[in-house]
């Protein structure tokens, strides 16, 4: 199956889509149960992660264990989607959360905030400073 990108196309499609759009659909890492726009943003998809947050999905909910406890440490860390676009730098998908009213004083396992993971993770400013380095 391909990216994230090409399943929310495909969903849009589908006729039952407003129904799809709002269940956990995904085999996550290790197991566990994620929402696609859980997936869209591990996969750096933020075309995908826009789309699913504009479209309504559950912007405020944690990865979650699958069906028989399993998924590992991403089932328990209680990070959200706001924190994975932290930590993973992606400034548009931030940006489009905090837009749609996200929770952004959630806390993850180890009560660390969304903002906390931005500073710690120092992602975004990464990829700033090597665009600006590459000049572009």
């Amino acid at each position: 199956m391909g990216g994230a990108h090409e399943w929310t196309t495909r969903c849009r499609r589908h006729p039952g889509f407003v129904r799809l759009r709002h269940r956990r659909v995904e085999s996550g890492p290790n197991g566990c149960t994620q929402s696609l726009l859980h997936r869209a943003i591990d996969e750096r998809d933020e075309l995908s992660a826009c789309f699913l947050i504009r479209s309504g999905c559950d912007i405020n909910s944690p990865r979650r264990p699958g069906p028989d406890g399993e998924g590992g440490v991403e089932a328990w860390d209680g990070m959200t989607p706001l924190h994975l676009a932290c930590e993973a730098g992606l400034d548009v998908v931030v940006q489009t959360l905090v837009e749609h009213k996200v929770n952004v004083n959630s806390k993850d396992s180890e009560s660390r905030s969304p903002i906390h993971i931005a500073i710690t993770s120092k992602t975004s400013y990464r990829h700033q400073a090597t665009a600006q380095s590459s000049g572009t």
